[in-house]
């Protein structure tokens, strides 16, 4: 259903573009190559690899093979999504629903958080991550964050009044202890960093302390999990200090080792069979350690490194072309536009350091959804007086 969603908007927004062509709707805006531009770069490397080497020889690897060429059916599907907002823009003081929109999001960010704590309830705390709809728990996070981030960082632009801020506290602790459930520590630490960002950006640091107060007092009482989590990592350092490396932390380590490796023995690129094939070389040659074996059906749990280690040097200063082109229209159209922006890439930057939001469909779509929403937004933001200096 999700990607039938996705591929239905990405259809409408392109009928839009030709209808908007046609009646002399659409108005050009040649900023928009400092995105585009370095996109489309992206994508022709990105299809030119896809040439280059076709499926692989071991079927295993057939499902990675599978998530590159996905990666690039995302993107186009997503350009007629994202160029609509900004060829077709809202007109000048319309009025919208913003109090109808801001509290849809309020309520569907707090009816997933009290469900994901409901189901942890009823567990009486026997599943140690909590997850809904069959969706795995590091997913669930990356989709959770977001969702929540976005109605705060809406609702953080003028004064608030006291029991407003005691409402706003309260879905902070419900938000925080949902993130915490799902047991995904790169979540828990970048949900905290957000929430004091967008509170000293929008208040300084009397901002701050308001949204310390309710972190703190949500780590108290999710400190179980919180807790374990920790317990987790000090356990997984302990075991890679002693050589040991089938843990979580180690077996990310030991993928990034020879991300970095295979970039710099195929600085060009190699096919995913040949990538295997030189992790089990690195490997029995002990220069990699052989927990990087069991995820080689996988990724990397690093966008960058898993892009180097088969597009090789061209795919990996493309990506991170795209990252700073998408940065610099921001900063060159300003307003609302700004930290909106910086809450969609920073989830495909923070979470890409990690994990991976190329290599898997839904948290890839996902995050072009929430750009997209981004340009929708900005516009509207900006007639509402929420944006300043938009230029």
């Amino acid at each position: 259903m999700g990607r039938t969603l996705f591929y239905e908007l990405s259809g409408i927004s392109l009928l839009l573009l030709l209808v908007g062509w046609w009646q002399g709707y659409l108005q050009y805006d040649k900023r928009i190559w400092l995105w585009l531009a370095p996109l489309l770069a992206y994508l022709a490397i990105l299809q030119l690899w896809l040439w280059r080497f076709p499926s692989p020889i071991l079927d295993d690897l057939n499902p990675v093979h599978f998530r590159y060429g996905y990666q690039l059916k995302l993107w186009l599907c997503s350009l007629p999504i994202l160029l609509l907002p900004m060829l077709w823009p809202a007109p000048t003081g319309w009025q919208w629903p913003r109090r109808w929109l801001l509290a849809g999001l309020w309520c569907a960010s707090v009816v997933l958080a009290i469900a994901l704590l409901w189901v942890r309830i009823r567990t009486d705390g026997g599943v140690p991550r909590v997850t809904l709809n069959g969706i795995v728990e590091t997913l669930m996070a990356f989709l959770l964050v977001p969702l929540h981030l976005l109605p705060l960082l809406l609702t953080l632009r003028g004064r608030l009044r006291s029991w407003q801020w005691g409402m706003l506290l309260l879905v902070v602790l419900l938000q925080f202890g949902s993130v915490v459930v799902t047991g995904t520590r790169a979540a828990m630490i970048g949900y905290s960093i957000a929430v004091a960002a967008i509170a000293v950006w929008r208040y300084g640091w009397r901002g701050l302390l308001g949204m310390g107060v309710a972190l703190l007092l949500g780590l108290t009482l999710a400190w179980g999990g919180v807790a374990q989590r920790m317990a987790d990592v000090k356990t997984d350092l302990h075991q890679y200090e002693q050589g040991q490396m089938m843990t979580s932390l180690g077996i990310r380590f030991s993928l990034w080792d020879f991300g970095w490796q295979a970039l710099q023995e195929r600085p060009g690129g190699q096919s995913l069979q040949a990538r295997d094939d030189l992790m089990k070389r690195l490997v029995a040659e002990k220069r990699v350690d052989h927990a990087a074996l069991g995820m080689s059906t996988i990724h990397l749990h690093n966008d960058t490194l898993e892009l180097g280690s088969t597009l090789g040097w061209a795919g990996v200063m493309g990506w991170l072309a795209v990252l700073l082109g998408f940065s610099l229209y921001t900063w060159q159209r300003g307003g609302a536009l700004v930290p909106l922006m910086a809450l969609s890439l920073g989830e495909v930057f923070y979470f890409g350091l990690a994990d991976s939001i190329l290599c898997n469909w839904q948290a890839h779509a996902q995050a072009l959804l929430l750009i997209a929403i981004s340009f929708y937004l900005a516009p509207l933001l900006d007639n509402d007086g929420w944006g300043r200096g938009v230029r």
